[in-house]
């Protein structure tokens, strides 16, 4: 799924300075982070634009700007003389859009606002992780913002694949009639030729008559009625496109339709509107100083505009039409394709910052369509030899064909999975049956401590020794069974460390963290001087290191691990996790004992089995060290596995926090405020690292205790088994049912079936394959019903013929 990083630019100028946020969501889902921030002042941005304008429609006696326009904002000094070109013209016009760049660069590399820099390291992070899904918006209500050349940020300019597009803060989704596939199969496109004085819109129509899947209509220097007319078609349009001279004049956008008529996007609204509710989704103004066109436009919340923000030179107008065409038309993503565009304009040398001008605006409450979404694939229809009822009895398979047909299927089937066909679908499978249990209450063997965003104003961040201190002797006070403090402390923070570092090493039931790092042998290491038995790792693994999958859910936890003799050392010494090392003090505290049985753990009576690869749905698993397959506790809210309180709850022993919540209890301590980035995806949700932790815990104290069921998986031979059973069912369903209608709602209430065990025996702790038998249950049905009509013409054993 794609990603949006939209970049909010709020109140402020260039003389003080922006108050910014950045937001990061899923496309059309909801924001997952949110960090605050403030860009320092710039005045230079402004004058360096206005030099570099001034000097770039000086090189161009051909644009398709309107000779009866005049400049608005950043204006020009109409006094000043318009000549043609010379070689030291466009020489310092390439100055001044250097200058610019520069200075925007310097400007978005700003250290001097520490919560900049935070917004900068986190977006680093979203692009470097998805770096062919993403795009970035920039939202802002002055276009003055927009003007800037936002792609010389050096977090854009490493990804080809990151378009930039525009947006204003206010936007909500317009309703829309659906268009069915069958009234249509082309990308229907309004092409509008305006005004063609001293320009030539011949390459524009050209362009746009090479799209094999479009069905355009022109019109060429309509008047107002009948382009208003043509707009309110019944049938609708997916792109509106215009091509001529315009122009802004105080905010206001206005496209020449001919040297005696223009049009103000007030003056056709209404038909505008009905053609957005109609379907429309894409306007494209290949024209002049387009801003004030996109901003009315977005007043309708049509989807996408894309347009010039500046006077464009003919050529320069004629080239972008043709590569953005050419790029969407082969099922590139819009701004993709948009953002090639642009850097192919970089060709007209003579016109530096020609690669600027063009921009894309977005309404955010919808996704950019693709070239796919406007051209759909309608179903072909095909005449059957002969009309068939669906009571009709069609020819069968003997019973000898289909035991072989599901015994081939079985094979194939679990080949695959073998193979890791599967192994996607069925982790999917797997969290959306875990989405389905009965909800559980929370644990209250724990309680979690919470540092958020106003303990950090409050105490400082990183949180200084002294206050650690303080919270660890404190609770102590109030016997805990285990303490798990997770936050980092390598090295000391503020005042107090050297008490710190001798209240852990005489607490003999807190663990501190470490990290260790597999691939480099490098890792965070733990508090000096404290002891490798009060020391657990935090290292959390989505599927996606092992299975190279867009998949980054945690389903798995390493409880241990054996160090590597060949590695380099690791500055994390303990072979034991945080929930390992929590566990061991909460039960040896109860006299219960942990120990290994063969090559897994056993806490208490229950053994917990270690996952292998080619278990439950896993495939291409690197099963290193003792891997638990982690339940998640299913409570109304993901992240609300136990108690939680605040630290200044008890810091200051506040009406939020009992003391009686920590004795004998499990306390967990790390920073939930959202500015500090550790969240992790889980079957639930998003959740934060500390809770992943406190779910492991859980599950394993609900385990010894009998309470709670482990996750167990079936040998591969009883998966096959259990796949041939729902192959053989597949093929009976054909065998014995020879209506239609009937197989029909057989298959329903059998994949109905396998649905509802695979979900029972999930409730108890088993992880069965339900895609493969899926799969399978279909798969030999279809075969079994198809073999007959082949018989003809295929030499068949005679038991593979029908009946």
């Amino acid at each position: 799924m794609s990603r949006v990083a939209i970049l909010k630019i709020g109140t402020g100028d260039f003389h003080q300075g922006f108050d910014v946020s950045l937001q990061l969501r899923e496309e059309a889902g909801s924001p997952f982070a949110e960090l605050t921030g403030r860009l320092p002042a710039n005045p230079d941005l402004e004058s360096l634009y206005v030099c570099w304008q001034q000097l770039f429609r000086s090189l161009s006696t051909s644009s398709r700007r309107s000779p009866r326009s005049a400049d608005a904002d950043w204006q020009i000094d109409q006094s000043l003389t318009i000549h043609r070109s010379t070689r030291a013209d466009v020489e310092a016009c390439r100055q001044w859009m250097l200058a610019l760049e520069t200075n925007m660069a310097t400007w978005l590399q700003s250290t001097s606002e520490a919560s900049w820099q935070r917004i900068r390291e986190r977006l680093s992070q979203e692009l470097a992780r998805y770096p062919n899904q993403s795009r970035v918006v920039i939202q802002a209500r002055d276009p003055q913002v927009w003007k800037l050349p936002w792609h010389v940020w050096d977090i854009l300019s490493q990804y080809a694949n990151v378009g930039l597009g525009y947006s204003l803060p206010d936007f909500e989704q317009h309703a829309r009639i659906e268009v069915s596939p069958s009234n249509h199969d082309r990308v229907r496109v309004l092409a509008v030729l305006g005004d063609a004085t001293a320009i030539d819109l011949q390459p524009d129509q050209a362009a746009i008559q090479r799209l094999s899947d479009a069905q355009s209509v022109f019109l060429s220097q309509p008047t107002a009625p009948e382009l208003i007319r043509t707009l309110r078609q019944d049938h609708g349009w997916d792109i509106f496109f215009f091509a001529g001279h315009s122009q802004t004049q105080h905010d206001i956008g206005r496209i020449y339709l001919s040297d005696q008529e223009s049009l103000a996007i007030d003056q056709f609204k209404h038909a505008l509107r009905e053609a957005i509710h109609q379907g429309l989704k894409i306007a494209i103004f290949n024209s002049c100083d387009g801003w004030g066109l996109a901003q009315q436009l977005a007043s309708l919340q049509i989807p996408v505009v894309i347009f010039m923000q500046e006077e464009v030179p003919d050529q320069v107008a004629q080239s972008f039409l043709k590569e953005l065409l050419a790029e969407y038309a082969q099922a590139q993503p819009l701004y993709t394709a948009v953002r090639r565009a642009q850097e192919r304009l970089e060709e007209f040398q003579d016109l530096p910052g020609a690669t600027w001008l063009p921009v894309i605006y977005q309404n955010l409450a919808d996704i950019p369509p693709t070239w796919q979404n406007l051209h759909p694939q309608p179903q072909p229809i095909t005449q059957p030899l002969a009309p068939r009822s669906p009571l009709s009895p069609p020819q069968r398979l003997k019973f000898p064909g289909i035991i072989l047909s599901s015994l081939l299927v079985t094979g194939l089937m679990m080949g695959l999975r073998w193979l890791g066909t599967w192994q996607t679908w069925e982790l999917q499978a797997f969290n959306h049956l875990m989405q389905q249990l009965p909800t559980e209450p929370a644990d209250d063997r724990l309680l979690l401590i919470g540092v958020d965003e106003e303990d950090l104003r409050r105490y400082g961040h990183p949180l200084p020794d002294a206050v650690l201190t303080q919270l660890l002797a404190k609770l102590q006070r109030y016997q805990p069974a285990a303490i798990g403090l997770d936050i980092i402390r390598d090295r000391p923070v503020g005042t107090g460390y050297q008490r710190f570092t001798t209240h852990l090493k005489q607490q003999q039931n807190l663990i501190t963290i470490c990290a260790f790092d597999p691939q480099s042998g490098g890792g965070i290491a733990a508090p000096p001087q404290v002891p490798e038995a009060q020391l657990g790792f935090v290292d959390l693994y989505p599927d996606d290191l092992q299975t190279n999958r867009q998949d980054y859910t945690v389903r798995r936890y390493l409880l241990s691990r054996t160090a590597n003799p060949i590695a380099v050392p690791s500055r994390c010494r303990t072979p034991y996790s945080l929930a390992w090392q929590l566990t061991y003090e909460y039960l040896s505290r109860h006299q219960i004992t942990v120990q290994r049985q063969n090559n897994d753990w056993q806490f208490g009576s229950v053994i917990v089995r270690r996952l292998e690869n080619h278990r439950g749905g896993y495939q291409t698993l690197d099963a290193s060290g003792n891997q638990l397959l982690i339940r998640y506790r299913h409570t109304t809210e993901p992240d609300k596995i136990a108690q939680q309180v605040t630290l200044r709850d008890v810091l200051t022993d506040s009406n939020s926090f009992d003391p009686d919540w920590i004795k004998d209890r499990v306390v967990l301590i790390g920073v939930t405020a959202p500015s500090i980035p550790d969240y992790h995806d889980t079957p639930y949700g998003r959740i934060r690292g500390l809770q992943v932790h406190a779910h492991v815990v859980s599950q394993l104290l609900s385990a010894a205790a009998g309470d709670r069921p482990l996750l167990w998986w079936w040998t591969d031979w009883q998966d096959g088994v259990w796949v041939l059973v729902w192959a053989f069912t597949g093929g009976a369903i054909i065998w014995l049912l020879p209506v239609p209608l009937y197989r029909g709602i057989a298959f329903c209430l059998s994949l109905l079936t396998l649905y509802a065990a695979c979900w029972l025996i999930l409730v108890n702790g088993g992880w069965i394959p339900l895609v493969p038998a899926a799969f399978s249950l279909i798969g030999t049905g279809v075969s079994a019903a198809a073999l007959p009509a082949v018989r003809s013409s295929c030499n068949l054993p005679n038991f593979l013929k029908s009946n």
